[in-house]
């Protein structure tokens, strides 16, 4: 990620400024971290500086009224810059890893809760109280349900960018 900040720097040369493959490779090295709780945060980042470099190259080409091949050399390389299919689906990944990594924390307090109830129980039913019929349950939602509610919001919004004529976004 550094070796990407400082090719988008204004130190860097213009031959070495970052494309879509460039934000690609650093984002499939985040979703390589498979258990990580801030990869989808960090791939998120990214995918959102992407979506702006390109916002911005686009405003600037438009003002300028010039076409690509003429754009001023200091923010030309940012067209270069597009979020195309592989960069969505990685951030999609990267909130299933996420979702995978809270619902195996939440599976595990479960397993916990459980036993502690369990031990309770048993301690209770030994001294000649009874026994209570109702487990406790985890009071935390995070199963992982709203990161895999996110994944589901990028495939959605993959369709409507395709719906709208996207063609480098399927």
């Amino acid at each position: 990620e550094d070796i990407l900040r400082y090719r988008m720097s204004p130190n860097a040369p213009l031959s070495i400024r970052p494309t879509t493959e460039s934000f690609n490779f650093v984002i499939r090295s985040w979703t390589r971290c498979r258990k990580e709780l801030v990869v989808a945060t960090k791939v998120m980042a990214l995918v959102r500086e992407m979506e702006g470099i390109q916002r911005d190259a686009l405003l600037k080409q438009e003002k300028s009224g010039r076409k690509k091949k003429h754009a001023d050399d200091i923010w030309r390389w940012k067209l270069g810059v597009v979020p195309n299919t592989k960069t969505y689906t990685m951030a999609m990944d990267a909130w299933i890893i996420a979702a995978g990594c809270k619902a195996s924390k939440w599976s595990s307090e479960q397993r916990s809760l459980n036993n502690t109830y369990n031990q309770r129980a048993r301690g209770r039913e030994e001294k000649g109280r009874g026994q209570s019929t109702m487990s406790p349950a985890s009071t935390s939602n995070d199963d992982g349900t709203e990161e895999m509610e996110n994944a589901e919001s990028i495939l959605k919004y993959i369709q409507t960018l395709e719906e709208i004529g996207r063609t480098d976004v399927r």
